[in-house]
């Protein structure tokens, strides 16, 4: 991850009504910070990834995630499962 690298998230990852339960690092190098509650683009917000490791400090343990893989938890606390996506682009 370096400091410039974009994303999205979730509006109510950003206001604090949902955790963040999946993280995605694309291809393309951006990154994506959803809380899996909704999929309208309505409720993303362009971000810089190093504000959300840098407000969110679990994300740490996903800052190494390749690029093209995801990694989901149920909740704060649970442990992250990583994969491979072959979608991701």
């Amino acid at each position: 991850m370096t400091p410039d690298s974009l994303g999205i998230a979730s509006r109510f990852v950003l206001s604090g009504d949902e955790p963040v339960r999946l993280v995605i690092h694309y291809r393309d190098g951006t990154w994506g910070f959803l809380c899996n509650t909704t999929g309208a683009s309505a409720d993303l917000v362009t971000i810089h990834a190093a504000h959300m490791f840098d407000r969110f400090t679990d994300l740490a343990e996903v800052a190494d995630l390749p690029k093209g893989y995801l990694a989901e938890r149920e909740e704060p606390g649970d442990r992250w499962h990583r994969e491979l996506d072959p979608d991701l682009g």
